[in-house]
């Protein structure tokens, strides 16, 4: 009961607790960043493919809002000429 240091609690015991503790949120708030930055792809989730979209508009607004053809993470566009889903209906004519 005597002075002396406080009690710890928990398993951070010490004067390197808080520097841990800030570590694992920088850890934490890293990892969201990154989520964010890699872009829409990651949030939409599983693969998508061309029968997944109803029509061409809608497959090739998904497909430009992730990346379009710098990056075509679904692979839409398997001929890499910047239309996605050819064989859906409202499709471009070639």
């Amino acid at each position: 009961m005597g002075g002396g240091r406080p009690a710890q609690h928990g398993p951070c015991a010490g004067a390197g607790c808080g520097l841990l503790r800030q570590a694992g949120e920088v850890v934490v708030r890293a990892a969201l960043l990154a989520t964010l930055l890699a872009g829409p792809a990651l949030a939409q989730g599983a693969d998508r493919d061309c029968a997944d979209f109803p029509d061409w508009e809608s497959a090739q607004r998904f497909y430009l809002q992730n990346g379009g053809l710098a990056r075509d993470p679904h692979r839409l566009d398997r001929d890499r000429d910047g239309i996605a889903c050819v064989s859906l209906p409202g499709a471009p004519r070639r």
